[in-house]
């Protein structure tokens, strides 16, 4: 499961505005400063949260560590 944290941390280390994932993803813009806004696993439709994760995923690896959740680069 992805938490907003990952969620935050792999747009950062893409270097990629808010807007820019809204763009690349087709996500809508509130929709995703909504997700990024509150801490912990990302509540939301399912299908909103697979196109955010296999957009990032073209440069990072989301880590499964339900303790330690983490990020990083491919």
């Amino acid at each position: 499961m992805i938490v907003s944290e990952q969620l935050r941390a792999a747009r950062a280390m893409a270097r990629w505005s808010q807007e820019e994932l809204s763009r690349r993803s087709g996500v809508p813009i509130q929709t995703l400063k909504r997700l990024e806004g509150f801490d912990g696993p990302l509540k939301g439709r399912m299908e909103t949260i697979l196109k955010l994760t296999k957009t990032l995923e073209q440069i990072v690896s989301f880590d499964d560590d339900q303790r330690f959740p983490g990020v990083r680069l491919k």
